[in-house]
């Protein structure tokens, strides 16, 4: 990983993304790119304010930190700004905080970064308090090449804790054979590429509930689910689970789709 989009509006939860990304390992490579964008006609807002309080929010972590202003009047528009200068910069990851990014007080709360984790077509950390240093990952897991390409980039690109324990849930309605097989093949796999273990979980049930439920539990800091990268309209569609994490996930969730 290179480039970080960070896009903040300066309210606490946005904050949460910077501070989530300074709780991880330093990086001698990454470089943030700190985006507010504004509504033209909000008055008295201080865009420098907001900018400042972000880079303060990364502290160490980044190589290296740049500031930009964008100008939008509407969700749609603060979605759209962000997505074009992420393509701009060649960002590997989005940060957003789970609720804000707007200066207009009419615009529903938490529709620009859930905007944002549909129309991105490069992963998204969608923040959320508390955050804790990262003791723990949850990494849905199950048959697709989409959750694979989500543990693998976890594993390639983000920097965490060398500690960090890595969770691996493939929840079932019903039991399903070459379960074991898998896990077992997997966990050689992680061990022979990436030199680290990983325990897997198999609970029974839906998986987003799993994935809550198992989360909460091993008080982790952070969800992992892989999506597949869709293009058009059809990028706001999302499958329920994903959905369903966006909208209950009680801690900090990334979306890997590439």
């Amino acid at each position: 990983m290179k480039w970080i989009l960070y896009a903040t509006d300066g309210s606490r939860d946005a904050t949460d993304a910077g501070r989530f990304l300074a709780a991880q390992s330093r990086s001698s490579e990454i470089h943030v790119h700190v985006l507010t964008v504004q509504d033209p006609s909000a008055a008295g807002t201080d865009t420098d304010r907001i900018l400042a309080s972000a880079v303060n929010a990364l502290g160490r972590f980044p190589l290296s930190v740049t500031t930009a202003t964008a100008r939008a009047e509407t969700p749609t528009g603060v979605i759209a700004a962000i997505d074009s200068i992420a393509a701009n910069i060649g960002a590997d990851l989005i940060a957003v905080g789970s609720r804000g990014l707007s200066t207009t007080p009419s615009l529903l709360l938490g529709s620009v970064s859930h905007g944002i984790a549909r129309t991105a077509t490069c992963p998204v950390l969608v923040a959320k308090a508390p955050v804790v240093p990262l003791r723990a990952i949850v990494i849905g897991i199950d048959a697709s090449a989409e959750s694979l390409r989500a543990l693998h980039w976890v594993q390639e690109e983000m920097p965490r804790p060398q500690a960090c324990e890595m969770l691996l849930v493939h929840a079932a309605t019903q039991p399903e054979t070459g379960v074991r097989e898998s896990r077992e093949a997997l966990s050689e796999q992680l061990r022979m590429r990436y030199g680290v273990a990983a325990e897997f979980i198999v609970p029974e049930g839906e998986a987003s509930g799993a994935l809550i439920a198992i989360a909460k539990s091993r008080a982790a800091g952070l969800i992992v689910t892989g999506v597949r990268e869709i293009s058009g309209i059809d990028r706001l569609a999302f499958g329920s689970v994903t959905e369903s994490l966006l909208r209950h996930s009680p801690c900090s969730l990334l979306i890997v789709k590439r």
